[in-house]
């Protein structure tokens, strides 16, 4: 519990005492609800339409295009056990053609998901804190791809999850 709280800064997601919210539906993932979240926004899917892709773009896939990755997740555990309370750490990388157009793209996700609370589809999101954005480039690769831009968003999300009974 101690390194959570120095890993978040202090920064608990607010439950109301008493409160339990609801916990991840079966058949679902955060990984599903965030990629339904972010391209139900239109200003990101005005930019990328449906190509925020898990781990890479795909080869031969145009862009601005987006891409996101869980980078880890660490379960909040009691002396009683599991909570349901876990946070993961997620990275979101726009990536375009030009620098302004990869920051264009960032900042429209970073708008969609920066201090979110609430449902996302069926997972119950306590918080959602922006806590690290770079810059980078990538060269074209013996002209197997177009060079591109890119903005990397590290998001920590809080939310909640189906405690395992034994």
């Amino acid at each position: 519990m101690i390194g959570i709280m120095f890993a978040t800064m202090g920064r608990w997601p607010a439950i109301a005492a008493g409160s339990t919210p609801a916990p991840i539906a079966a058949g679902s993932t955060l990984d599903e609800a965030l990629w339904s979240h972010v391209l139900g926004d239109a200003n990101v899917s005005a930019i990328i339409g449906q190509r925020f892709f898990p781990d890479a773009i795909p080869q031969n896939e145009q862009i601005p295009a987006a891409v996101y990755q869980q980078i880890s997740s660490v379960a909040d555990e009691t002396l009683d056990g599991a909570s349901g309370l876990t946070f993961a750490r997620y990275q979101i990388s726009a990536w375009a053609a030009t620098r302004r157009e990869a920051k264009t793209l960032a900042e429209a996700i970073r708008f969609r998901l920066q201090s979110f609370r609430g449902d996302m589809g069926d997972v119950s999101v306590q918080d959602v804190s922006l806590i690290d954005r770079r810059d980078g480039y990538e060269p074209a690769v013996q002209n197997a791809q177009q060079s591109r831009h890119g903005v990397q968003l590290d998001f920590q999300i809080w939310f909640t999850e189906t405690v395992p009974t034994h």
